[in-house]
């Protein structure tokens, strides 16, 4: 699966798209901008069963 935004995120809304694929997600990683911390990046790397 390839997910892309087109401009920041919310943070709570991105963690409850991550909580609802958990049980079928082994890996993610990528770069993140939050609406939160507009101008900052954000590192995701995650690994395992049911991250």
């Amino acid at each position: 699966m390839e997910w892309q935004s087109d401009g920041p995120v919310p943070k709570a809304a991105f963690q409850a798209f991550l909580h609802q694929l958990a049980p079928s997600l082994l890996r993610a990683k990528g770069f993140l901008s939050f609406t939160e911390k507009t101008g900052r990046t954000s590192l995701l790397q995650l690994a395992g069963l049911g991250v």
